[in-house]
């Protein structure tokens, strides 16, 4: 089982400092999960907990303009990875079991999408912060699990023993033709 971290493009070393400290890998490893993989943005702080981690160039055939750094190393049975941008996320949230995001709506709504166990973790340092709205309602219709980096652990410690994608509802499938029913009601039934 893995786990996939994601900040965006933005910078939210708070949740990348958490998500690199031996608490919470200890956690995941006691959920089962065996890899964690750190999507860190434009941050300045980049995990170093890890004992003989190491920076290295992304190998991705795919790889954007800007350099993808990526660090590779194994803890106990946690194999742990991390980089800065890569033009996809798609193939790293497809393979996680467990995705633990920023609240940004990108990242929400793929996460959603793919109908990966989400927890949104609110980023408290952002000025009128929005995005806190956005990762509530989804905990408020049960689609996911709302934090902010100081409750981080306590939300994992909560579900170690039962997996958050047991105890979250799908999110619900678009249906496309609900506009263009209500667009013909207004536009052929108005007076």
């Amino acid at each position: 089982m893995s786990v996939f971290v994601t900040v965006g493009t933005t910078s939210f070393d708070a949740l990348v400092k958490a998500v690199d400290s031996v608490e919470v890998q200890d956690i995941l490893l006691q959920s089962g999960y065996q890899k964690l993989t750190i999507q860190i943005g434009r941050g300045s702080y980049t995990p170093n907990k890890l004992e003989g981690i190491k920076e290295q160039s992304s190998s991705d055939e795919k790889r954007s303009s800007q350099e993808s750094l990526e660090s590779y190393v194994k803890v106990g049975k946690l194999d742990c990875s991390y980089y800065r941008f890569k033009p996809s996320l798609e193939d790293d949230m497809s393979g996680a079991d467990l995705i633990i995001s920023h609240a940004g709506a990108g990242s929400i709504m793929e996460s959603l999408r793919l109908k990966k166990a989400l927890i949104v973790v609110i980023n408290e340092a952002l000025m009128d912060n929005h995005q806190s709205e956005l990762g509530e309602a989804m905990q408020t219709i049960n689609v996911a699990k709302c934090t902010n980096v100081d409750n981080l652990v306590k939300v994992l410690v909560q579900n170690k023993n039962q997996p958050l994608c047991k105890s979250l509802k799908a999110y619900p499938e678009a249906d496309y033709n609900l506009f263009p029913t209500f667009l013909d009601g207004v536009v052929f039934n108005s007076s």
